[in-house]
Parts: C-alpha cells; sequence; structure tokens
C-alpha cells in the first residue's frame, strides 16, 4: 500500500469515525483500527488529531 494510499485512507475513516461518534470521542487507536494499520504507522501519518481539521 503506498504512503499516499494509506493516509486518504486514514483520512476516509477518520472523517467517517468523527460524523458516527464526534470527533472528541474518537481516538487515533479508533481511526487505526478501522483502517487495519497499528497505531505507530498512523503516527508516521498525523502527528496530532488537529492535523485532521487542517487539511
Amino acid at each position: 500500500m503506498s504512503e499516499q494510499t494509506t493516509r486518504e485512507q486514514i483520512v476516509a475513516e477518520a472523517d467517517r469515525l468523527f460524523y458516527r461518534r464526534g470527533y472528541d470521542h474518537t481516538s487515533f487507536a479508533d481511526i487505526a483500527g478501522a483502517v487495519k494499520i497499528s497505531r505507530g504507522n498512523f503516527y508516521y501519518h498525523f502527528k496530532a488529531k488537529d492535523e485532521f481539521s487542517t487539511r
């Protein structure tokens, strides 16, 4: 899986989870689990949760 594809999948799942659960009730672990990647891989692409609101 290419880096861009992984990043796009993370963003898509984050958007879906934020819509369903709310921003404050969605963790990095929730998003990583939905994409089926490790939390370390998740942190490689996004260092902070607020990066989603600035994209």
